[in-house]
């Protein structure tokens, strides 16, 4: 696989997680539609400990995401951890 599509494929992958670390910094603000409370989780925990659990999960997200990034774009630096398909 050619350097490039590698690079190509790292800047497509942070731009990916810098949108998730943006986003989840933002949540604690009022979300258009959202009924302030978990679907899946019912009333097991209450609003205030929701958001700090979306946004928790949000910048966790993008942070491991970045990460990849990385990995992918300086395999010298996560030896092992970028292996193209043959």
């Amino acid at each position: 696989m050619k350097p490039w599509v590698q690079y190509l494929i790292a800047f497509s992958v942070f731009c990916h997680g810098f949108v998730y670390v943006r986003i989840g910094s933002m949540l604690p603000a009022p979300v258009k539609g959202w009924k302030e409370s978990s679907w899946l989780l019912g009333d097991a925990i209450t609003n205030p400990q929701l958001t700090k659990l979306i946004v928790a999960l949000h910048v966790i997200a993008g942070i491991a995401t970045l990460v990849c990034a990385i990995a992918i774009g300086v395999p010298s630096l996560l030896p092992g951890w970028w292996r193209p398909w043959p």
